[in-house]
């Protein structure tokens, strides 16, 4: 979900497992982002990147475990 979170613009996610169970024990919160930018054919907040190449969804995911942080990519297409 993207709106104003604290009075600042953000993307809210939340996770749900394979029975559509969410995984966060409160309903009302899970993480969110920090809207950044935004361009022609992509949007950025803190830690999450959206990238629209050749009609090509690409993600970009930054995951923190204590003091490091992971990288993720993601790709989706159209079928």
């Amino acid at each position: 979900m993207i709106a104003v979170f604290d009075g600042t613009l953000g993307m809210r996610v939340k996770h749900f497992d394979a029975r559509f169970k969410q995984w966060e024990s409160d309903q009302e919160t899970g993480p969110t982002f920090q809207f950044v930018e935004m361009g022609e054919n992509s949007v950025q907040f803190e830690g999450l990147r959206y990238e629209l190449i050749d009609g090509v969804c690409h993600v970009t995911l930054d995951m923190k475990r204590g003091d490091q942080v992971h990288r993720m990519n993601f790709v989706y297409n159209r079928n």
